[in-house]
């Protein structure tokens, strides 16, 4: 009995991200999903409570935001802010299921987005917690500004990938553009946060 239960949780879940990507949260209802998971309706509540929950869930097996251990190897405070903006970059180029979370998040409020939200706040206070326990700031260096701006920006290149994807005249689809902006992050990390 538990194994069916997970099968069919399984099945609601990637039912549910199948969709988003599909067509965001337009389709998104209990009947829709229970159709494309091809199981009763009854399942989501019995299993799940509700939409909501399903969502919540998926945010959080998905894991959609990179941990914050990313930068706990590195050696120094430039290396140690790039290494998770670089992983932020990576995922969200490569999932498509956290790009379309970030870019709803300021359209539609629902538990995608808010558990999305908290884990990247949650994350980013771990992170810069970490930097500052690590590493001497410099005094005209405002690590949570840095942070959130290059992150921001690069969750609204990322946001427009699936959109048609020029923004600024980066074509954002291109498998090219995507080492450009990490380098181009890399050098305005290593210029900002240099520790020698």
């Amino acid at each position: 009995m538990a194994r069916d239960r997970r099968d069919t949780e399984g099945r609601l879940l990637s039912a549910a991200e199948r969709m988003l990507m599909r067509s965001g949260f337009a389709e998104l209802g209990v009947n829709a999903l229970a159709a494309e998971a091809g199981v009763d309706k009854v399942l989501i509540y019995r299993y799940f409570g509700g939409l909501p929950e399903i969502l919540a869930r998926l945010a959080r097996d998905r894991r959609l935001w990179p941990e914050a251990e990313r930068a706990a190897a590195a050696p120094t405070l430039d290396r140690a802010l790039l290494a998770p903006l670089l992983a932020i970059a990576r995922e969200l180029r490569d999932r498509p299921l956290l790009r379309q979370a970030v870019a709803r998040e300021l359209a539609e409020s629902n538990a995608l987005t808010e558990e999305t939200a908290a884990a990247r706040e949650r994350e980013t206070t771990r992170l810069l917690e970490q930097l500052r326990a690590r590493f001497p700031v410099p005094p005209f260096l405002d690590l949570t500004t840095l942070f959130a701006i290059l992150a921001a920006g690069v969750a609204y290149l990322a946001a427009h990938r699936d959109q048609g994807g020029t923004v600024f005249t980066l074509d954002l689809q291109s498998d090219a553009t995507w080492p450009r902006i990490e380098k181009t992050l890399a050098a305005v990390v290593r210029t900002v946060a240099r520790s020698e």
